[in-house]
């Protein structure tokens, strides 16, 4: 890797984008049939049905991978709360992911599609997984030495793997 920072943004899938515009039809839908009902008695208890039913789409914006900026020592997967850091002694292999040879992979917990696929996973082949990706194709795998394995999507991951495994030499 080289002394500057390289960033690598990570753009949504056809999937992914379809399912995020699902998860903001549903408030929006709420909010009109409200609307429609009792247009004259809208109150602070229909606000608060439109924004209980807006929390999931408004915490996975926050939530998912933004980018990857990848240094001489470490990935950092930004995310609007809490960036995740993965030093780069920790990382034992990195290469292409393909769902195909994966086996039934389950969510166990986060998003499966609504701004990205991210959080835990388990994999019938590989086992424990965690997801920072907003796509499904071109993934990456972060094999870590003590650790649950990282799966990425950079928009370029073979630049992405070129640059990380030319600094690790």
């Amino acid at each position: 890797m080289t002394a500057t920072p390289h960033i690598f943004e990570c753009s949504l899938d056809r999937e992914a984008t379809i399912l995020s515009i699902v998860c903001w039809l549903t408030p929006i839908a709420s909010l009109f049939i409200l609307l429609l009902v009792s247009p004259q008695r809208f109150t602070v208890l229909l606000w608060v049905v439109f924004l209980i039913s807006a929390l999931p789409a408004i915490l996975l914006i926050f939530l998912r991978p933004r980018s990857y900026v990848v240094d001489d020592t470490s990935l950092t997967i930004e995310r609007w709360i809490g960036d995740m850091y993965i030093n780069q002694s920790d990382v034992v292999d990195i290469g292409y992911f393909n769902l195909s040879e994966m086996g039934s992979i389950t969510r166990t917990f986060g998003s499966g599609g609504g701004h990205g696929y991210f959080g835990y996973f388990k994999s019938s082949v590989k086992g424990k997984l965690m997801y920072q990706a907003t796509r499904r194709n071109t993934l990456l795998i972060l094999t870590r030495e003590s650790d649950i394995p990282v799966v990425l999507s950079p928009d370029e991951p073979d630049l992405f793997l070129g640059m990380w495994k030319k600094s690790s030499e």
